[in-house]
């Protein structure tokens, strides 16, 4: 879904405008779009007039909703209730969280937070995780913190940062939060204008500690959230790129904005020689791993291989493998990865391994902590 201002628009996942399912009757400046857990629904806000719309997917058009003064993201809960931030109270007076009924549109207070307006999601367990804003403009470095109020406190309303546990301290500027649904990590958009940077994070309990994923250089992000995949596939690297994507807007100085989407890439196992056919060497060959790092090879008889890849949890990754574990046997050794990420491996064949053998590499940091795998392979 999208919200440009003036027209509601539902796409594909490839990209494709599927429908238009609705038009203020003049330009606005957009907030937020976000869809009803039912998908019955979509409702966007706008900070010209302040309006709160449900829009329902049926193409009906837009029903305005709520006022509320300079609203600026919206959540849905778990529960399916909508949860809305802005400066309620008006400019310079803070930013307010409500939680809005619908389809009545009543507004109930949940929590004020000094600064200006910043965003909200929800994690699986209807924690509301909350992005501060430093004030001034350009806010001064370090002046954005991730926060976090549990479930249980919501109801009670009155909630304050001093209510908050603090998950990240130090960063620099928030425009948009989301919570991968496999592992419940959370990512910030972080715009900074004093910087002029623009970044994706994954927050961790500091900012070292909560690694840039996407960096787009002067285009400004918004609309961050995940789409989940076919797959059981976490958003990490390494990973098969049929779990959850990352999707974002990114937009420039002149406010053409582009729809950006987010894969992990997996390292790729190829195999090559003439040991594939008859007598002689195979090579096997990882791209894509850890620059630097090493990789791991597993392999199994192709009678133990399982009709599609299953979910393993390791301690350090999630392994997505077709062997039957109990089955796999490893050689005894880490074989290191160049400054690409490429590893090589030669095995002999002697004549007879052809429709035998199933192959998978483990990759690996430069520490040796492994982080993910390769495709199988087999000849």
């Amino acid at each position: 879904m999208t919200f440009d201002g003036t027209r509601v628009e539902r796409w594909s996942s490839q990209g494709v405008l599927v429908q238009n399912l609705g038009t203020l009757p003049a330009s606005t400046f957009p907030s937020f779009v976000v869809a009803e857990p039912s998908g019955a629904a979509v409702v966007i806000g706008e900070s010209t007039n302040h309006e709160l719309y449900r829009v329902p997917t049926d193409g009906s058009g837009p029903t305005p909703l709520a006022f509320f003064f300079f609203n600026y993201d919206g959540a849905f809960s778990p529960s399916g209730e909508l949860y809305v931030s802005g400066a309620a109270g008006g400019f310079g007076q803070g930013n307010d969280i409500f939680r809005v009924e619908l389809p009545s549109g009543v507004l109930h207070p949940v929590a004020h937070v000094a600064g200006p307006s910043g965003p909200i999601a929800f994690d699986a367990a209807g924690n509301l995780y909350y992005a501060t804003q430093g004030i001034g403009f350009p806010a001064p470095a370090d002046s954005t913190d991730v926060i976090r109020w549990n479930a249980f406190e919501l109801p009670l309303g009155n909630l304050t940062e001093l209510d908050a546990v603090t998950i990240c301290s130090g960063l620099d500027g928030g425009a948009s939060l989301a919570v991968e649904p496999l592992s419940q990590r959370v990512y910030l958009a972080e715009t900074s204008f004093l910087f002029g940077t623009n970044f994706v994070r994954r927050i961790g309990n500091t900012p070292a500690a909560s690694p840039i994923v996407v960096d787009t250089g002067s285009l400004a992000i918004h609309s961050l959230h995940f789409v989940a995949g076919a797959g059981p596939a976490t958003f990490d690297a390494f990973q098969p790129a049929s779990g959850s994507r990352m999707v974002y807007g990114a937009t420039d100085f002149f406010s053409t904005s582009q729809r950006c989407e987010v894969r992990p890439a997996r390292p790729q196992l190829s195999l090559s020689g003439p040991g594939l056919t008859g007598p002689g060497t195979v090579t096997l060959t990882v791209t894509g791993g850890v620059p630097g790092g090493s990789a791991y090879l597993l392999h199994c008889a192709q009678s133990s291989l399982l009709p599609g890849e299953v979910p393993v949890q390791f301690p350090t990754f999630l392994l997505h493998t077709p062997f039957l574990l109990s089955a796999a046997r490893r050689v005894p050794f880490y074989i290191p990865a160049d400054a690409g990420g490429t590893s090589v491996y030669q095995i002999y064949n002697p004549g007879g391994l052809q429709g035998t053998r199933a192959y998978q590499f483990l990759v690996a940091g430069p520490t040796g902590t492994f982080v993910g795998s390769t495709n199988a392979a087999q000849f």
